[in-house]
């Protein structure tokens, strides 16, 4: 399956800078084989890491994380989990 390339999304904030956007309307738009994160501070207070991973066949893997470390350990368990079970359906 093909996937077109997406521009980044930009919202504006109050001091004309822009920054970016990781979803649009609440779908990820995260390209194949690339990564996109945000930092962002929960209702507790605490800050935390948005992370996405689009894998090269457009499999989604998010998961929000203390730290950008953590994200991308979870990460790489998600994507060895995925090639096992690939290589045992074989």
């Amino acid at each position: 399956m093909l996937y077109a390339p997406f521009a980044p999304i930009t919202l504006k904030t109050d001091n004309n800078m822009t920054q970016p956007k990781m979803n649009l309307h609440g779908v990820s738009i995260c390209p194949a084989g690339e990564e996109n994160y945000e930092r962002y501070k929960d209702f507790r207070g605490k800050w935390l890491y948005q992370y996405d991973y689009r894998d090269t066949d457009g499999e989604l893997f998010s998961v929000a994380m203390p730290t950008l470390t953590e994200c991308r350990m979870r990460r790489d368990k998600w994507l060895n989990q995925k090639i096992a079970k690939a290589n045992n359906n074989q």
